[in-house]
């Protein structure tokens, strides 16, 4: 099951707002609502409330592969807050002779 923790837009403004205007923080800052919710959930109600009738189904499998790359792309994204240049110093040259 994914769940999520939605965030009103007016709360992610907000953070954006301290976190631009703040001292550096050096790192990744995580913003999400105070309430965690299955995915599926949202999808159904967003769908009702628009009076579309398609049914949400879930996929045990498909949810495995999708929390398996998020935790790769958020250790990916530690590691480069870690190392900022790594990518930099690790990437080809494109320079021309």
């Amino acid at each position: 099951m994914i769940v999520v923790q939605p965030i009103a837009s007016e709360d992610v403004a907000a953070a954006l707002a301290d976190v631009t205007l703040g001292a550096p923080i050096s790192g990744t800052l995580e913003v999400a609502g105070p309430e965690r919710r299955p995915l599926a959930e949202l999808v159904r109600k967003y769908l009702s409330a628009n009076k579309d009738h398609r049914d949400v189904v879930v996929d045990a499998e498909v949810a495995r592969i999708v929390a398996l790359v998020l935790q790769r792309r958020s250790t990916e994204a530690d590691a480069a807050v870690e190392h900022p240049m790594s990518t930099v110093l690790s990437a080809p040259s494109t320079a021309m002779d």
